[in-house]
């Protein structure tokens, strides 16, 4: 008998803010593009605009690498390893670079090194400081901590140590290895330490956000209350 006549759904509050969970979405088959078909993994891009985006990731890339020497004043020659690049192909690396980073397509590389650069400064910051000092010292470095590249930076220079590591394994110098390893545990150290303050941090800024969303649902109540008041 409960299931006869039309199915009594309770009245959807527009004030009521955004699902945390919706029954309706299945993850398994969920796509997040217009015209993807149901399950589909992996996002298939037209293919003019999939080779444009990796050839400005191969631009990105080489822009990273890109090392400046100056012969004269004002006059500068560009290596990616030992490969000499001319300036007019430097100025075009820069410009695909530039117009990928501007129609959305890449990250922009330059934020990239200055984070890497960013992150080398704080792990050299917190090195030789007491525990006491943490969180007054990682407090000035919020917005890496915050950035969308800073797990990728850590995975990075935690694969650069383990590719050091094997290294030094291989040429089987005892004591420099004795010494990578201790360098290596202390930096490791630190790297948990920022991923644990990163994590309360996150917690902080949800709690906030939630808070946030919360007073601006109320606020809209009130006007809309003050419009229907005759």
């Amino acid at each position: 008998e409960m299931e006869d006549g039309p199915r009594q759904n309770p009245l959807f509050d527009v004030m009521s803010g955004p699902e945390v969970y919706n029954p309706n979405v299945d993850p398994e088959t969920a796509v997040n593009w217009p015209g993807a078909l149901p399950g589909t993994k992996n996002v298939r891009l037209p293919v003019d605009l999939d080779e444009a985006v990796k050839q400005a990731k191969f631009a990105a890339g080489v822009i990273t690498k890109i090392r400046e020497e100056e012969v004269e004043e004002n006059t500068f020659k560009y290596y990616v390893g030992e490969q000499e690049l001319s300036e007019v192909e430097v100025q075009n690396l820069r410009l695909v670079v530039e117009e990928a980073v501007g129609l959305g397509i890449i990250d922009d590389p330059l934020l990239l090194m200055e984070q890497r650069t960013i992150l080398q400064v704080l792990l050299n910051e917190l090195w030789n400081q007491p525990e006491e000092r943490f969180r007054e010292i990682v407090d000035n470095y919020r917005d890496l901590l915050l950035s969308e590249n800073f797990v990728g930076l850590l995975k990075e220079r935690l694969t650069a140590m383990a590719d050091r590591d094997l290294d030094a394994m291989r040429k089987g110098d005892e004591e420099e290895r004795e010494k990578m390893k201790v360098k290596h545990e202390r930096e490791r150290e630190i790297s948990g330490q920022l991923v644990t303050y990163t994590q309360l941090l996150l917690k902080e800024v949800s709690a906030l956000g939630a808070q946030l969303e919360a007073q601006q649902v109320e606020v809209i109540r009130s006007i809309c209350k003050v419009a229907m008041d005759p």
